[in-house]
């Protein structure tokens, strides 16, 4: 065996070190092992992606030991793992890792001994992905069957669920419904919790296994299946890099691996819809929502509503009242007929920057000076708008003095243990009503009756992205899918006459995804086009405004046909200490490549190139 090996690490450079094979490794050391390795003065995990017949590198360290008793990736995941690295623009160490995380450890707490039985082997059958949308109910029994079906015939099922509160559920209903064992897996497990689970997965038996996002890179021996519930929920899409889509990271699976994926969903997302077939549909039903126009500058919740509430927990029912969650950009509209104003190019909204007087557009960086009247009917009363959690609240203790109220938001219910208190005393009736952001929906699932309020609709539907229509449906969906028959569902709007509201009222929710799917292919947005949000970092907005004008001339040069490149223009950044300037790239195709023969000739010139770097691909 050669002496050298090639070890990817966690860092955002495409990188890699060689190693020196110790003669304790030569023999055991397998491709794409994870191993402990020495980094300048400190220790760090690495996986070995080759093994060099030979080097012109000199003072090389050896590595010091195995961190995995076995190789927990196998070729078809390490496949995956450059398919992830490449579509998502991040270098392969850092994909591998965000993958398999040194915390996911494939031993027992206190040794180092233990190995599957017979390997990791994939299925290697026929692929395909196809859909459902139909309520909960409907879902969870046709779940049942495919996995019931799957496991009969010697295959392994993975149903992955969009939040962790929510295996338990699934677990516990598809084991009283199928008689399977269900394995439960989240990223949280601690370390003897988990690696029970992750070796149940690698049994040569076949296993239904109920999961949250980071199981769709795990290595399941036989898999056959990978279920996806509420596939269109935004927890799916990783907010770390790799930037990843689950869905689509888990349809690329089956393409290597050779098995079948299904998306489920209430209302499927338009890409999903788009893509891929439908096996069955059963509509929404409409007749618990009602829209509720209200706009009074000195109160947030409409008197109706306010009396809704009272007579649902007057005659013992519960309420949920839930608002969008922190940080949205605000819109500006007009307080007399409620239009809102948008990007005449990119028809998102326009954010407004009371300091520069000016509506901005975050896509193409267009740019307005405020309106002195509203463009649709003249009025003069224009103001940014938006609905706070904390403001609801302080309105509601107001209005019901008397009534055991409590907020939920990732503010107050910073851990698991927080959360599963706070539902109890929900249940248990020790609160009655609740405030909060979409933390708040497994509350709605444990309703019997009563009142769900979504106050701030608006500020969703106005968000300043392409998909803001489609988030803002999804929203009232869910709620309408999480809610029991005896739950009323209040929408409170700003103008009643919007596209959403009246999709709603008239029952007219397809002819609605239509118009957006025609809408999307008009302004070159997915799933006709892809997306690329590059974000650019500096110490001053001169130095990021230049990088980012560096990045796009070179952008430029990359002779791929079909791009729209728009910006650079600033952004809002998390630090104060650091600014931020935004890149979009559009394209039906060669928007990563694009990107990557960006980072690769600025990487000949400068050394940081990829540490300024944030990249979002959709």
């Amino acid at each position: 065996m050669t002496a050298y090996a090639e070890v990817a690490i966690n860092t955002p450079s495409g990188k890699t070190f060689t190693y020196l094979l110790p003669d304790a490794l030569k023999d055991g050391l397998k491709l794409y092992q994870r191993v402990n390795i020495p980094l300048r003065a400190r220790k760090a995990v690495g996986f070995v992606i080759s093994f060099p017949e030979k080097t012109e590198i000199t003072g090389l360290k050896a590595i010091e030991s195995l961190f995995d008793p076995f190789p927990v990736i196998t070729p078809e995941l390490y496949e995956l793992a450059g398919w992830v690295s490449h579509e998502y623009c991040a270098s392969l160490g850092l994909t591998l890792h965000g993958m398999y995380p040194d915390k996911l450890k494939y031993f027992p707490v206190r040794k180092k001994t233990w190995m599957p039985e017979g390997g990791i082997s994939p299925v290697k059958g026929r692929h395909e992905t196809v859909t459902i949308e139909a309520p909960f109910l409907e879902r969870l029994e046709y779940y049942a069957g495919e996995a019931k079906s799957a496991v009969q015939n010697g295959g392994s099922v993975l149903l992955l669920v969009p939040e962790t509160g929510l295996i338990k559920t699934f677990a516990e209903k598809l084991e009283a419904k199928t008689g399977l064992s269900v394995i439960c897996y989240n990223s949280g497990l601690s370390g003897a919790k988990s690696f029970a689970a992750l070796s149940k997965m690698l049994a040569k038996k076949a296993k239904l296994i109920v999961a949250t996002r980071q199981a769709v890179f795990l290595p399941v021996n036989g898999l056959s299946l990978i279920m996806i519930e509420e596939e269109n929920a935004d927890s799916y899409n990783s907010e770390e890099t790799p930037r990843f889509s689950t869905v689509d990271t888990a349809v690329q699976r089956g393409k290597i691996e050779g098995f079948r994926v299904l998306l489920g969903s209430y209302s499927l997302s338009l890409k999903a819809g788009r893509l891929y077939k439908n096996i069955r549909k059963s509509p929404p039903k409409l007749s618990s929502v009602s829209i509720i126009d209200f706009h009074d500058k000195n109160k947030v919740i409409s008197y109706r509503i306010d009396k809704e509430l009272k007579e649902a927990l007057k005659s013992g029912g519960r309420a949920v009242v839930m608002a969008t969650r922190k940080g949205f950009s605000s819109y500006l509209r007009c307080k007399t007929c409620g239009a809102v104003f948008n990007c005449s190019a990119c028809g998102v909204a326009l954010v407004p920057h009371k300091e520069e007087a000016h509506l901005a557009c975050r896509y193409c960086g267009k740019k307005e000076n405020f309106p002195d009247k509203c463009g649709s009917c003249g009025g003069v009363l224009l103001s940014a708008a938006g609905v706070g959690v904390e403001k609801i609240e302080q309105e509601l203790r107001k209005t019901m003095k008397y009534v055991p109220l409590e907020r939920v938001d990732s503010e107050l219910l910073d851990r698991d243990s927080k959360k599963k208190e706070s539902l109890k005393r929900f249940i248990d009736g020790k609160t009655e009503l609740i405030v909060g952001t979409r933390l708040a929906l497994p509350y709605v699932r444990e309703m019997k009756k009563g009142v769900v309020v979504l106050a701030g609709f608006d500020y969703v539907m106005n968000l300043p992205v392409f998909d803001a229509t489609e988030k803002a449906l999804g929203l009232i969906l869910a709620l309408l899918d999480a809610a029991n028959p005896g739950v009323k569902l209040l929408v409170q709007v700003m103008k009643e006459e919007n596209r959403i509201g009246t999709a709603l009222k008239n029952g007219l929710l397809e002819e609605f995804k239509l118009e957006e799917i025609k809408m999307r292919a008009e302004l070159k947005y997915p799933p006709f086009c892809r997306l690329g949000e590059i974000t650019v970092s500096g110490r001053t907005e001169e130095e990021a405004e230049a990088k980012a004008e560096l990045f796009k001339s070179t952008l430029e040069k990359s002779g791929i046909k079909g791009l729209d490149i728009l910006g650079p223009i600033a952004v809002n950044s998390r630090s104060r200490k650091i600014k931020t300037a935004q890149i979009l790239v559009k394209g039906s195709a060669g928007v990563s490549d694009a990107v990557w023969f960006a980072i690769r000739e600025l990487e000949t010139r400068y050394s940081d190139v990829r540490k300024n770097l944030d990249i979002t691909i959709r």
